[in-house]
């Protein structure tokens, strides 16, 4: 993998995530999750786009579905597998809230917030929905289950929680 993704290349993976998506629905997309906030143009989504496949960012994330499980697995037996690259793609992804962050942050947009603890906190829900999600998919287990959610519905109620948890007091 190359440099770390910038905050715009992440909201495109994000916007892939569930879905096959052309380049306007992409553009779209984007604009809803952040409420506006990132509009890209099209020379820079395709700029961004040719970068992730550069760096093969999209077959990788289309690659692992099972990764949120595992993952959660391995962080609470303590991390006795990490390699390497594991651990890369884990510090990857906390640079790229704490940019986020900063960026927020120098535009007035985010209070003043540990980067690290904000991490930990977005984290763990993103990955027990995904594992939820799997197991119910694959397991068929509804007993005294919750319906499962869509992923646009959990993106949107995190993206809410998550403004809400920065949102500078005016």
């Amino acid at each position: 993998m190359g440099k770390r993704p910038s905050y715009r290349a992440l909201l495109i993976l994000a916007s892939l995530a569930d879905t096959d998506r052309h380049g306007y629905a992409i553009k779209k997309d984007i604009v809803d999750r952040s409420s506006g906030a990132v509009r890209l143009g099209s020379t820079t989504l395709y700029r961004l786009l040719g970068q992730l496949l550069d760096d093969h960012l999209i077959e990788e994330a289309a690659a692992r579905p099972w990764f949120a499980s595992i993952m959660l697995r391995e962080l609470v037996a303590g991390a006795p597998h990490f390699d390497a690259h594991t651990f890369q793609l884990m510090n990857d992804v906390f640079a790229a809230v704490r940019d986020v962050l900063a960026q927020g942050q120098r535009e007035g947009v985010f209070r003043q917030v540990d980067p690290l603890l904000t991490h930990l906190t977005i984290m763990p829900p993103i990955l027990i929905f995904f594992v939820r999600q799997r197991v119910i998919a694959t397991a068929r287990l509804t007993k005294d289950l919750a319906e499962p959610r869509q992923v646009e519905e959990f993106a949107r109620h995190m993206q809410a929680s998550v403004r809400g948890m920065l949102r500078k007091d005016s």
